[in-house]
């Protein structure tokens, strides 16, 4: 038996979150602003961060994190935004998880 530790393998299932992009998103959503898919940065049209980072891990992660906080992350075409989950939709999602009782 070798004593040479195996290299780490990431966990594939596990999402790859930005936190510093994941609070500021938050902040802004939870603000009332939308994260927009591009952004104007010196006269320039060029993708948005924020965006990217709600889009590479938003069924990975994002959806059920704002979903345990009772919102719902609404992607729409070119933009995300957050709105409060109703308390019949909270329930039900309750319910799921719980094998329905």
């Amino acid at each position: 038996m070798s004593d040479t530790p195996l290299p780490h393998e990431p966990n594939t299932w596990r999402p790859v979150v930005n936190r510093r992009l994941s609070q500021e998103a938050f902040r802004k959503m939870t603000s009332g602003q939308v994260i927009n898919q591009t952004q104007y940065v010196d006269g320039k049209l060029v993708p948005n961060p924020l965006f990217d980072e709600l889009f590479k891990e938003r069924d990975r992660y994002y959806v059920e994190a704002y979903a345990n906080m009772g919102m719902e992350l609404v992607q729409r075409p070119g933009f995300f935004y957050v709105r409060t989950l109703s308390h019949d939709a909270c329930q039900a999602c309750w319910n799921l998880e719980s094998g329905g009782f």
